[in-house]
């Protein structure tokens, strides 16, 4: 299906057709791969087992930084959940 955008000019004698060339680029989703950082922190945590976030650095071997942000990443985008506040925080991944 191609849209079509009229433009007109100051007199109503010429009109002009455009294909919007951009349509199917902006109508396609195309998925990411899940990167290489995010997909260690995934693979350290199997399904429902409750691990901290040091415990994830340790089995990744990433900064506390890189961890954080990472598993903020993983949380907006629904692969991990988290439990609990400051020291008591543990996150897992449901099954699905």
């Amino acid at each position: 299906m191609k849209c079509a955008a009229v433009a007109e000019g100051i007199t109503t004698e010429f009109k002009r057709e455009y294909t919007n060339v951009n349509y199917e680029a902006e109508t396609t989703v195309q998925k990411k791969p899940v990167p290489e950082r995010d997909q260690q922190i995934l693979e350290s945590i199997s399904t429902k087992q409750l691990v901290s976030r040091a415990e994830i650095e340790a089995a990744a071997s990433l900064s506390q930084s890189v961890t954080v942000r990472t598993l903020k990443k993983l949380m907006e985008l629904g692969l991990m959940q988290k439990r609990g506040n400051e020291k008591n925080t543990v996150y897992y991944r449901e099954s699905k």
